[in-house]
């Protein structure tokens, strides 16, 4: 292990590089905390993913199965700062693997199609939204998602970079917060109680997804 202090991982300098504006100020600040407390109780980074992800699952469950949302808002929320953690504590003590990184991506695709079912499950359970915008809300977001994370792993070029990192396209900062992992799991959790919207929210976000990442893959790899 590099020798660290377990407040070395309660800072910034073991971010994820390049993320959107609600997970670097939220989501990696909490996975901050939980990555020195693992760092303290000496767990492998990869324990903290499979924490994460059954987090993830019950979240997913809690979405179809519990009243209120904030069951299934802190599951999922919890379950996304443990993905961030288990990076940050890697990158601390040395311990990234290629292992570590397979089993990050498949811990994301599993989160993405459980929530992916069980937004089709509710969706085709309500009587407001015909079957086939049922089926394919779900398969939006569920292609969606998977080609997102597929692109995610091309590096990108130094103009990606520079886009990305800067604040002067205004437009784009602010679509980059709506479409950012925790706001997208605050609005599943919120629009489930109204099905016509969850419908409509599912499929254009998947398909909004689905073109940002082709596109993206394209820019990247031509």
């Amino acid at each position: 292990m590099i020798a660290v202090h377990w407040t070395d991982l309660v800072s910034t300098r073991y971010d994820t590089a390049r993320t959107f504006p609600l997970t670097k100020w939220i989501s990696q600040r909490l996975g901050s905390l939980i990555a020195a407390l693992g760092f303290l109780l000496k767990l492998h980074p990869n324990v903290l993913t499979l924490i994460g992800a059954a987090f993830m699952l019950a979240g997913a469950w809690a979405l179809v199965a519990c009243q209120s949302n904030w069951e299934p808002l802190m599951l999922l929320q919890i379950g996304f700062a443990f993905d961030c953690a288990d990076g940050q504590l890697a990158r601390a003590t040395g311990q990234q693997s290629r292992f570590g990184g397979w089993l990050d991506l498949a811990c994301d695709h599993l989160r993405n199609s459980a929530l992916a079912f069980a937004v089709t499950y509710m969706l085709l359970g309500s009587v407001d939204v015909p079957m086939k915008w049922g089926m394919l809300a779900g398969l939006s977001l569920a292609a969606g998602n998977a080609v997102c994370l597929h692109s995610m792993g091309i590096p990108p070029k130094e103009m990606d970079r520079r886009v990305f990192e800067s604040k002067k396209n205004l437009l784009k900062y602010f679509v980059s917060a709506l479409i950012d992992t925790p706001m997208y799991l605050t609005l599943l959790c919120v629009l489930r109680t109204s099905p016509t919207l969850l419908t409509f929210f599912s499929l254009g976000f998947g398909l909004f997804l689905l073109g940002s990442s082709v596109r993206r893959a394209w820019n990247r790899l031509k």
